[in-house]
């Protein structure tokens, strides 16, 4: 199962015709076509965990070839986390060490990227690729530590590309 990547994915195809004498590997471009649909965004992952087969490759013949046939393939998402517990090497952060007491649970503004395979930093969608959530509200006239958690977001229709949640601190501060 390839990893997400930001890219579209096209795993490699073998094609082959069987004759009297055995097998005969077709070449792509010569005696086939290939083509790929919904093959950029992770698969959606099932309520057990497994991920529905989403993308799609679909071969058609040429010249002496005829018909088509297609088989659909997953695309696995990749973890927000490294091994460490840390935010893994490809994400980088910009998070917020301090935020004003509201007298609300805090929602910090976080800035998430993606570097994909070709060194090239991509902005996540806050809402789309993550989410950010706190229960931690702070104390009128102090100032406090609390949590929040970044989590990639598993259960969206359309696909989830990133997985894994890393809890931050956060201090929440009413002082003058």
């Amino acid at each position: 199962t390839p990893l997400y990547t930001g890219k579209a994915q096209k795993p490699e195809v073998s094609v082959a015709f069987l004759t009297s004498e055995g097998q005969l590997l077709l070449q792509e471009g010569v005696d086939y076509t290939i083509s790929y649909s919904n093959n950029v965004n992770a698969s959606v992952v099932n309520a057990d965990g497994s991920l529905a087969a989403g993308a799609k490759g679909t071969v058609k013949g040429k010249g002496n070839f005829a018909g088509k046939a297609g088989a659909y393939f997953s695309i696995a998402p990749i973890s927000l986390v490294g091994q460490d517990g840390n935010f893994a090497d490809y994400i980088t952060e910009e998070t917020v060490s301090m935020v004003k007491y509201s007298g609300k649970a805090v929602k910090p503004a976080v800035k998430l990227y993606f570097t994909n395979e070709n060194g090239t930093q991509v902005l996540l969608k806050a809402g789309k690729d993550y989410i950010v959530k706190s229960d931690s509200v702070g104390e009128k006239g102090k100032t406090v530590e609390g949590t929040y958690t970044i989590q990639g977001i598993t259960n969206s229709k359309k696909g989830c590309n990133f997985t894994g949640s890393i809890t931050l601190p956060i201090w929440i501060s009413d002082e003058k």
